[in-house]
């Protein structure tokens, strides 16, 4: 638990269950290839163009070459514990997200997504570590940030651009953070034998962790919540209150996967607004991400065979659920709302995680 509560407190925003859902869901892509198609070779601009039927809608993005959308993001996190009513521990954040379309081709898009105005609350309930000049130097590294990636024509996500570029600011941001770690142990702790081990122990876990954040592989996990959030669901056809089951792979750390189910649901048709309401549901494979969660975990604390956590030693549940507001007629999202739970017991301790995240088109 201690390697979990060091990531809370840092607040990194090691989003491990980012995810790029299988496009196998029963769609008729033949379908949307011809409607695409038929758009581009007409070269008129035709409204609502993912209304396909009255009942029926495609989910294309139909960008143009210098498109720019901007996005207010708030996240809510609540920790319980032991099956108490109230949380124990509550944090927020907000910050901006600037889209701009800045390569249009007839098979993919290439998008810059900048962020700004990030207010990030890493207040932890312990006085010791709550310390201005940390949330300032977060929000410092993340502001103005740009990650450039690429899509195919339909909107489906590709790859990041510039990972190497972003593995050298993350190296930057983890140095920091050990910079500013051992500041607050010396300022806090005076003792020189406990100052001593606490060094010890801050050093080796972010130096791992710098090891493993830095790799590229490893970054694009990193920085695609936000993408994947905004991407997720492109490139399907959906009918109105029929529900359809999709495999969804949870892309994570060390090109590893782990395989999950969810639904596909398309709720609602606001023609006149221009909208429609998509909601998809999904779940982890229980036993294939305790295990991940495992490694993870010895891989950065480096304990002894006795301290390293066994996937057999806790209890995990977690779910998701994503609802969507998407513009009939470009496909961008007007808003996005996020919800995630997650339960984990060790021994006869448990812990209960809401996060809820709301992407809002300003």
């Amino acid at each position: 638990m201690d390697f979990f509560e060091i990531l809370l407190i840092l607040h990194i925003k090691l989003y491990i269950m980012n995810t790029i859902r299988n496009q196998s869901l029963n769609q008729n892509l033949f379908l949307i290839a011809i409607t695409f198609i038929f758009c581009a070779l007409t070269g008129i601009k035709a409204q609502q163009q993912n209304l396909t039927s009255p009942t029926t809608v495609t989910s294309i993005t139909y960008f143009e070459l210098g498109d720019t959308k901007k996005y207010h993001v708030t996240e809510t996190n609540e920790k319980f514990k032991n099956n108490a009513e109230k949380p124990t521990k509550s944090t927020s954040n907000s910050y901006d997200l600037a889209f701009k379309v800045v390569g249009a081709a007839d098979s993919s898009y290439t998008i810059e997504m900048t962020y700004t105005n990030s207010q990030c609350d890493i207040s932890t309930g312990k006085k010791a570590w709550d310390t201005e000049e940390l949330t300032n130097s977060l929000n410092k590294l993340t502001n103005n940030m740009t990650v450039r990636y690429k899509t195919n024509e339909m909107g489906i996500f590709d790859t990041i651009l510039n990972l190497p570029e972003l593995s050298t600011k993350m190296g930057q941001a983890m140095d920091l953070l050990i910079k500013e770690m051992n500041k607050m142990i010396d300022e806090k702790e005076k003792d020189k034998s406990a100052n001593g081990e606490a060094k010890k122990m801050i050093n080796q876990i972010l130096g791992n962790m710098k090891k493993s954040f830095t790799k590229l592989e490893n970054v694009e996990v990193l920085f695609l919540d936000d993408i994947i959030s905004m991407h997720s669901i492109y490139g399907f056809e959906m009918t109105l209150n029929k529900p359809d089951d999709m495999e969804i792979y949870y892309n994570l750390f060390d090109d590893q996967t782990v395989m999950g189910v969810g639904k596909l649901a398309l709720t609602g048709i606001n023609k006149t607004g221009d909208d429609c309401r998509i909601e998809m549901t999904e779940q982890p494979n229980k036993e294939e991400m305790k295990k991940f969660l495992s490694e993870i975990a010895n891989s950065f604390i480096e304990g002894t065979a006795e301290e390293k956590t066994d996937p057999k030693d806790f209890k995990m549940d977690a779910n998701t659920k994503l609802t969507y507001v998407m513009s009939l007629s470009t496909g961008w999202m007007k808003k996005i709302t996020i919800v995630n739970k997650n339960n984990v017991t060790i021994g006869k301790t448990s812990a209960k995680t809401i996060k809820k995240q709301e992407y809002k088109l300003l």
